[in-house]
């Protein structure tokens, strides 16, 4: 997000660092070209927010031990708890959406989940769970497998509706994801959100700029930048820098497209 690369900017250009930045599309195989490239450039530091968790791992360790400073932000390989790292608690942050939700008065919310190797997708899914089970509530045929774009969130509703399977909430993986479905069931007739509440996961600057504004969570995403930067200069200074994890607090934005 332009929020986080605005906060990588602000702690590095201050430090006389110059920043290069390379976008992957979603795509491990031009994540990896990106990596190469950036080898090739012998830069002294990465700060990346991985495709895949299942993609590249074996990259990342080897420039690691090549003695690149890496640090992860946001979206983290699963299973390299070693390498530093700034994240926010998906799943226990997605659980309390959920459950604010049913507090609401809403019983068959919706999930789309997103693609399986984004561990962000795993965890947040699994908040969604617990609080559907809590309440007795979980259905898997609530549950949608997804994309990731705007076009997958609209396909999502149309499954629902074709299925015939009955929902008075959708909550996304992200809010891209949500404003697609959203969009789509404006289209459908539905009322937004006297029939459905909608809600989502990133806190871009596009959840205020729908109609109805959308209630997301928020992650802190200037300051995830700016401490992942921070985080990466501490081991190109001093590469046996202890390797810190910082969770960062979210906050729950509750707005009109869940009536509030």
């Amino acid at each position: 997000a332009s929020q986080v690369v605005a906060g990588i900017q602000s702690i590095l250009y201050k430090n006389n660092q110059k920043v290069m930045i390379a976008e992957s599309d979603e795509n491990p195989n031009r994540e990896r070209e990106n990596l190469q490239m950036m080898e090739e450039f012998m830069v002294d530091g990465l700060i990346v927010s991985i495709c895949s968790y299942k993609h590249n791992v074996e990259t990342y360790r080897r420039l690691a031990k090549e003695g690149v400073a890496i640090v992860f932000y946001d979206r983290i390989p699963h299973g390299m708890d070693d390498m530093p790292q700034v994240m926010v608690d998906d799943n226990n942050d997605s659980y309390f959406m959920a459950e604010h939700l049913i507090r609401l008065g809403r019983s068959r919310i919706a999930y789309l989940y997103g693609p399986d190797d984004v561990y962000n997708a795993v965890e947040r899914a699994g908040g969604y769970r617990e609080a559907m089970e809590k309440f007795h509530l979980y259905d898997p045929q609530l549950v949608v497998k997804t994309g990731m774009t705007f076009a997958d969130g609209a396909a999502a509703m149309d499954s629902l509706v074709r299925q015939g399977i009955e929902f008075d909430a959708v909550y996304a993986f992200t809010d891209t994801l949500a404003i697609g479905a959203m969009n789509r069931l404006r289209e459908l007739g539905r009322r937004i959100p006297e029939d459905v509440a909608v809600a989502g996961f990133s806190g871009t600057e596009l959840s205020t700029i729908v109609n109805p504004q959308l209630t997301t969570v928020e992650p802190p995403l200037a300051e995830m930048g700016q401490r992942a930067a921070e985080l990466v200069l501490e081991k190109v200074r001093n590469p046996k820098a202890e390797n810190r994890k910082i969770v960062l607090r979210t906050e729950m934005k509750c707005r009109a497209s869940t009536g509030e």
